[in-house]
């Protein structure tokens, strides 16, 4: 499968962080760019790696929670946005993984969990 460029945006459409991905399965899995993303949303990924680097599985329910919370897209280079699910961003790592969840615009491609291409 062909790698994609996405980018990570919040819910006024401002990017969080950028990738290229590729899928695997039925998720998307890459590389990230975090330099963008904004102080409190870098803590919490960071607190997030530090957890799943640290096997606290404990925790991980809770920041899981907070990052779901922030209700994040990805946006596909060629128009396709869809809500992911099960983000994980790994600011120290460089590596981005999620599922996408609905269609949030087609802009010019489509994005599905079944296609798992932007058209």
């Amino acid at each position: 499968m062909p790698r994609q460029f996405v980018t990570i945006v919040d819910r006024e459409g401002k990017a969080v962080a950028t990738g290229e991905v590729e899928r695997r399965g039925d998720r998307y899995v890459g590389t990230a760019d975090v330099g963008r993303m904004p102080g409190p949303i870098r803590e919490l990924f960071e607190g997030y790696e530090e957890i799943v680097d640290g096997q606290m599985f404990g925790l991980l329910d809770g920041i899981e929670e907070q990052v779901g919370g922030l209700r994040l897209a990805a946006v596909f280079k060629g128009g396709g946005r869809a809500d992911v699910e099960d983000l994980q961003i790994f600011p120290g790592a460089g590596s981005l993984s999620f599922r996408v969840s609905a269609l949030v615009s087609s802009g010019v491609g489509r994005v599905g969990r079944d296609e798992g291409t932007v058209d």
